[in-house]
Formats: structure tokens, sequence, C-alpha cells
């Protein structure tokens, strides 16, 4: 399952996707400020895992959508291709998956590197799979601490996909990029939304008007 790592020539292209995505509508960005965290999903798994508590700097829950009219694959044979290879959701040059632990299709326990594009790693462990959904949760290593989701849904003969994060910088350093700076919060939001595009087309059928990101962030915190 190995592929190539991310680069720094992937950075720049998928930051030019997501600022023309902004200014062609094909992407809707939504920013909340919630009263207080949501609580960070069950994350225990390896004694590497990275706590949302030991980190930096705000906290961060966000959410990409798309809907799907028409697909020719339903919700279950769109994550069993997930599980089976991640990478059928990923853009090679900019957050290749890689497996590092474990054989065969995901399951609790699984370790893979994504290589996201830029000076950064991202080490994540899976900690639940089902039919129609994966979780995983940050190792140490990653620039953030905390989990992301996978899932898939059908609705009135749609399909629903989301990607879903709760997440701290694990360091002051990222934390400029990330927050600061926004820099790295682009490029992930471009792995992301391109992670939609991926499903829409595996799916077989058409988007249902622009991709939605939600994004809440709190106020600064230790």
């Amino acid at each position: 399952m190995a592929r190539r790592s991310g680069t720094f020539a992937g950075a720049l292209r998928a930051w030019v996707r997501w600022l023309r995505r902004l200014r062609e509508g094909t992407v809707v960005v939504r920013h909340t400020e919630p009263d207080a965290p949501r609580p960070t999903p069950d994350t225990a798994a390896a004694d590497d895992v990275q706590q949302i508590e030991d980190a930096v700097g705000p906290w961060f829950h966000r959410r990409y959508r798309v809907t799907i009219d028409g697909p020719r694959r339903g919700a279950v044979e769109v994550m069993r291709a997930i599980r089976t290879n991640p990478n059928v959701i990923a853009e090679d040059d900019l957050a290749p998956f890689t497996l590092i632990r474990g054989d065969g299709p995901m399951q609790v326990g699984h370790q893979y590197d994504v290589r996201i594009a830029g000076p950064w790693n991202g080490p994540v462990e899976v900690v639940e799979v089902d039919d129609h959904h994966n979780r995983m949760a940050t190792m140490e290593g990653h620039m953030q601490a905390g989990a992301i989701e996978t899932r898939c849904a059908e609705a009135d003969g749609a399909l629903v996909f989301e990607v879903e994060s709760w997440a701290r910088s694990a360091s002051r350093p990222f934390d400029l990029v990330y927050d600061k700076l926004g820099i790295a919060r682009a490029l992930q939001s471009e792995m992301w939304i391109s992670a939609c595009d991926h499903v829409v087309s595996f799916s077989g059928g058409r988007r249902r008007g622009p991709i939605e990101v939600l994004e809440e962030r709190t106020a600064e915190q230790g």
C-alpha cells in the first residue's frame, strides 16, 4: 500500500485548488464559536496515542460533508473500498496513506502514516471500524492531537459522505501555521475536500450543491 509522500509542490497545488474552490463556490465554509468544547470521541488505543488535553492552542471541531445524487454504489460499498485501501480517497501529492502496522483491510489496531505535503507527519491508529464508518486517533509525532472519522450513509436515494475531526495542535510551532497563519488548516481542508470529490467519483453519482465545511473553534487554551 506504500505511496510516495506528499511534496512541497503538492502543497502549493493544494493551496491553489483550495483558493479556486472558494472563489468558484464549490465549497462553502461556515464558522461558529461553541460555548464549550464538545467531548473528544473515545480514542483509547495504543500507549502512544496523543490526547487532546496534552495539546496546545484552541480546540477545533471540523466537518466536511458532500451529498451525492444518483450513486451507482451504496454506502457500504464506499466504506468497504476505503477500508480496503484508504488511498482511494487520497491525493498522491498531498496526503497518501501508508500502512505501517497490520495487514489486509482496515481493522482496529492498524496504524497508518499519512505523509501530508510539507514538513508534517500524520501517524494515526484505527480505533473504530464498521460497515458505515471508521475512526482514527492521532499518534505521537502527528501534527495534531485528537481523532478523525469518515462515514457514509444513505438517505432518500442519495449518499451523504462526511469527514469529522476533533483536534488541537500538538505543538506551538504547528499552532502558529495551523491557527494563526491558517496555512496548514487550508491544506487539511483541501485534503478532506479532495476525499469528498473522490467519493463522488467512486460512487458514480453527482454532487448536490457545494461541499459543506463546518468549523467550530474555541477560545485560546493553554
